[in-house]
């Protein structure tokens, strides 16, 4: 449980930097906000694919 919050931790940090490299590089602010908007509903989507994807593997 420990490795997954790292994890989770990890990635929210680089998102967030990324999230800042892009604020200041992009100067149209509905762009960004799409950006951002995909950002957030794909994290979830793809951690989710990569805890399965663990999970099957404990199981065998």
């Amino acid at each position: 449980m420990g490795n997954s919050m790292l994890i989770a931790l990890t990635i929210g940090f680089f998102a967030a930097v990324v999230n800042v490299i892009i604020f200041y590089i992009v100067e149209d602010r509905e762009l960004l906000v799409g950006l951002t908007t995909a950002v957030v509903i794909m994290l979830p989507i793809i951690g989710r694919k990569i805890f399965d994807h663990k999970e099957d593997k404990t199981d065998n």
